[in-house]
């Protein structure tokens, strides 16, 4: 080890820097959709919760929407927790299928399917 125990950081996202070549931010309080995937996807499985308890422009509810996380975010300001609502309501996510297609997003997601059983498919024995 030696008198000086420092190391080169050897483990860094350069994919997800800021500057003029990553991706556009619409509000001044948007962190990447990049890093919070990564991090949520390091550290989550599909159904877990997510708090976020400063939502800003909503992208830790957008990300985890996105992937199949249950997620709660509040924020002090009405302005904050209104750009975040708009901005999940018109986002289309192609994780889940709409369970009513001709709602849209209102009519909710489908999260689980199964197939049906019924007499006939368990005596045609469809597994085989």
């Amino acid at each position: 080890m030696g008198d000086y125990p420092v190391e080169p950081i050897t483990h860094v996202w350069a994919d997800s820097g800021t500057g003029s070549f990553t991706e556009q931010k619409r509000y001044v309080v948007e962190t990447q959709t990049k890093v919070i995937e990564r991090c949520m996807l390091m550290t989550t499985d599909p159904g877990d919760l997510v708090l976020d308890p400063t939502c800003g422009s909503g992208t830790t509810a957008y990300v985890a929407e996105k992937w199949g996380r249950r997620w709660i975010t509040c924020d002090t300001s009405r302005v904050a927790i209104t750009l975040a609502k708009q901005r999940l309501m018109t986002a289309s996510f192609d994780y889940f299928a709409l369970r009513y297609p001709h709602e849209g997003l209102k009519g909710g997601f489908i999260y689980k399917t199964v197939p049906h059983v019924t007499l006939k498919s368990i005596a045609n024995n469809p597994g085989d």
